[in-house]
């Protein structure tokens, strides 16, 4: 993946999470892409008109 989309990508996830940057570096990584994969699922429920 591209260096600059995965910030991207990282940057989103924290701003969703409402976390502070430096909370948000002591995460590892694969909970890092936990939160994006849900996040990606939420918003898919979404578009398909399912809800929690």
């Amino acid at each position: 993946m591209n260096q600059d989309l995965r910030k991207k990508y990282y940057e989103l996830a924290r701003i969703s999470a409402g976390m502070q940057e430096r909370e948000w570096r002591q995460i590892p990584p694969i909970t890092l892409l936990t939160f994006v994969i849900d996040y990606l699922i939420d918003k898919l429920e979404i578009e398909r008109g399912e809800d929690d």
